[in-house]
C-alpha cells in the first residue's frame, strides 16, 4: 500500500513491487499464510525493492517460530501432566485416638478408589508444628516423622479394601505429652502420604 503496488494505484509498466503477484487482500493473506506455515512460495515472492517488506517477512517468520514454540510447549505440558490420582486415595475426615491392643493409638482410615489395585505401597506421616528450642530458637516448620503401621505390617501394603492405619502413642510419640483437653487448642498439622 505504501509503495503503491496495488492495481488501484495504477503503477507504471516497469514498476517493481515489494511482493510480486499481490493484487488484493486475499492474495496478501495467502502470501502471509505461505510465510507462516513455511510451505514455500508459489509465484508470490518478496523482491529486494522494499526493505520494509523484507523486515516484515523476517519479523513474521521469527514471530511464527515463537508462537509454534509456545504452542508445542503448552501441548507437551498438557500431554505429559500426570493423571489426577491424588483424588483416588481418600482418607477419613476425622482421626480417632483410642486403645488398640492395650496401647493408646491414633487411628486413620485409608481407602483406594481406583479400579486397579495398589500393591507395594507405603504410608508415611509428618507432624508439622512451630517449636521453640531450649536455646530460645523458634523453628517455624518443625517436621517430625510419624510412624504408621497396619495390622498386616507397614511394608508392601495391599489396598484391596479400606485399611485402618495407626500410630502408637508411647513415650517416643510427639502426641505423648498432649492432653485430651488441650488437643483442640494445639497448633499442628498431620500430613499422611
Amino acid at each position: 500500500y505504501i509503495h503503491k503496488d496495488l492495481p488501484e494505484f495504477h503503477p507504471p509498466a516497469n514498476h517493481t513491487p515489494c511482493v510480486e503477484h499481490i493484487n488484493g487482500l486475499t492474495s496478501a493473506f495467502l502470501f502471509s499464510l505461505e510465510t507462516q506455515v513455511t510451505i514455500g512460495y508459489g509465484f508470490r515472492c518478496v523482491t529486494e525493492q522494499c526493505g520494509t517488506a523484507i523486515f516484515l517477512l523476517i519479523f513474521q517468520s521469527i514471530l511464527g517460530v515463537i508462537i509454534n514454540s509456545f504452542m508445542c510447549g503448552a501441548i507437551l505440558a498438557k500431554i505429559s501432566r500426570p493423571k489426577k490420582r491424588a483424588k483416588t486415595i481418600t482418607f477419613s475426615k476425622n482421626a480417632v485416638i483410642s486403645k488398640r491392643g492395650g496401647k493408646l493409638c491414633l487411628l486413620i482410615r485409608v481407602a483406594n478408589l481406583r479400579k486397579s489395585l495398589l500393591i507395594g505401597s507405603h504410608i508415611y506421616g509428618k507432624l508439622l508444628r512451630t517449636t521453640i528450642t531450649p536455646e530460645g530458637e523458634t523453628i517455624i516448620l518443625d517436621q517430625i516423622n510419624i510412624n504408621f503401621v497396619v495390622d498386616a505390617g507397614n511394608e508392601n501394603l495391599f489396598f484391596i479394601s479400606p485399611l485402618t492405619i495407626y500410630h502408637v502413642i508411647d513415650h517416643t510419640s510427639p502426641f505423648f505429652h498432649m492432653a485430651a483437653e488441650t488437643l483442640p487448642q494445639q497448633d499442628f498439622e498431620l500430613v499422611v502420604f
